[in-house]
């Protein structure tokens, strides 16, 4: 195996699990921290393997990412918050619908006296 090949192909790689990465990621400082080593894999991957349609995607995006971080540090939005709910939330019971009938809708669970 040729080692140009090997070291590309091996950065190539490492780039794509970065991108999947991203996709695990529970705030957005760590997505775009993640974003831009993907985006700095991708540019010596592009580099080396002569792809210059991968090498201007991650050279434009690369400071967009960037941008995107500095703006959530300076929101204060990198601190203690994640952008996604830390449970699942239950779903709202739904009406039941029959032809010709009214509306149908659950039972509410019983409150509790004073």
């Amino acid at each position: 195996m040729n080692p140009d090949t090997f070291a590309s192909d091996l950065l190539g790689y490492t780039a794509a699990g970065l991108v999947l990465l991203t996709f695990l990621a529970q705030s957005m400082g760590t997505l775009r921290a993640v974003a831009i080593a993907s985006n700095v894999m991708f540019i010596a991957y592009a580099l080396l393997a002569d792809v210059p349609p991968v090498l201007l995607l991650h050279v434009l995006l690369l400071p967009l990412n960037g941008w995107r971080l500095w703006q959530a540090a300076r929101s204060g939005a990198l601190v203690g918050q994640r952008d996604e709910p830390p449970a699942p939330l239950r779903p709202p019971a739904l009406a039941s619908f029959r032809a010709g009938h009214a509306p149908v809708t659950p039972p509410r669970p019983a409150q509790r006296r004073a």
